[in-house]
């Protein structure tokens, strides 16, 4: 089916798969559920595209006058919303919701310069040893310094249990 002469989009098991592709990103689907899927189109966009930021992209359509993201669309009074999965472009009900600043934060996605693989961990210059961090509150807290690597993992997901946060914080 296409929205408009531009969107392909297919519904499977309630889930619209939105094609959303565009020159520089040309294989991108937006997940949508079949009935905000139907609030989307109701709003007679020209297209449902994607809006890319430095660190993700985000499904959007040209709505009022500008570029309004759908899961803010979703979820008009959040104050920020957060895609539990990373995944910008997957606005199913399951995978947003209403976070604060500090909710958001505990579900950061790994950055990329990451070398231990671990958010948090990372390797003393000076001693060789790896160490151990956490960030919470705008305030950054030392777990330690550990000899094996397996050890200052332990602190660190001990530190995000305790912190309260998501389970994806800190994955690809």
């Amino acid at each position: 089916m296409k929205l408009r002469n531009q969107n392909t989009y297919e519904i499977i098991e309630g889930v619209a798969h939105v094609d959303v592709s565009t020159e520089s990103y040309p294989s991108a689907t937006m997940l949508i559920d079949e009935t905000d899927w139907n609030y989307i189109r109701s709003l007679e966009p020209s297209r449902v595209g994607n809006y890319v930021t430095r660190t993700n992209r985000y499904a959007s359509i040209w709505h009022n006058g500008k570029t309004a993201l759908i899961h803010r669309l979703l979820l008009p009074d959040a104050i920020m919303v957060d895609h539990e999965n990373h995944n910008g472009l997957d606005n199913r009900r399951l995978n947003i919701r209403e976070a604060s600043v500090s909710d958001n934060a505990k579900n950061r996605r790994e950055y990329s310069s990451n070398k231990s693989g671990v958010t948090g961990v990372s390797r003393h210059k000076a001693s060789g040893k790896w160490q151990a961090q956490i960030g919470v509150g705008g305030n950054t807290f030392p777990l330690g310094t550990f000899y094996d690597i397996e050890d200052a993992i332990s602190a660190r997901q001990a530190a995000e249990v305790k912190h309260g946060f998501h389970k994806n914080h800190g994955k690809k």
